[in-house]
């Protein structure tokens, strides 16, 4: 009983900790709508700094990362990084936060083949600048 009830917790963990992610990539995908081009390390403000402003302590996560993908060609997702990029009005921009969840429980380990778990929350928005 006190494995099914530690398994639940796990989950229950990985599924906040997406929650979290959800809404810090909701924030970055906002900032994004109008400086697509502002991935990281902009002076000002970038996509990165908005992410991790929405929740304190995301950016010290396991495995923490921000990527940010514009539509390419063909409907292919293409890494957006630096400051000087040209983004056009109207191009669909994802804002991916992605961590990594330690799992507490032997069961859920072995059941996933893993002691880590993967955990992302994406926001896509259109460019409107």
């Amino acid at each position: 009983m006190v494995l099914v009830v530690f398994a639940v917790l796990d989950l229950a963990l990985a599924y906040r900790l997406q929650i979290r992610l959800e809404n810090a990539a909701r924030e970055g995908a906002s900032y994004a709508q109008l400086h697509p081009d502002q991935v990281r390390d902009c002076g000002d403000g970038s996509i990165w700094d908005r992410v991790v402003a929405e929740d304190d302590g995301v950016e010290d996560l396991h495995g923490f990362e921000v990527v940010v993908l514009r539509e390419g060609l063909g409907g292919t997702n293409v890494p957006v990084s630096g400051c000087s990029t040209t983004i056009p009005r109207g191009t669909r921009v994802t804002v991916e936060a992605r961590a990594e969840h330690r799992l507490l429980t032997p069961l859920v380990s072995k059941a996933l083949g893993s002691t880590v778990v993967r955990v992302a929350g994406t926001a896509e928005v259109e460019v409107q600048a």
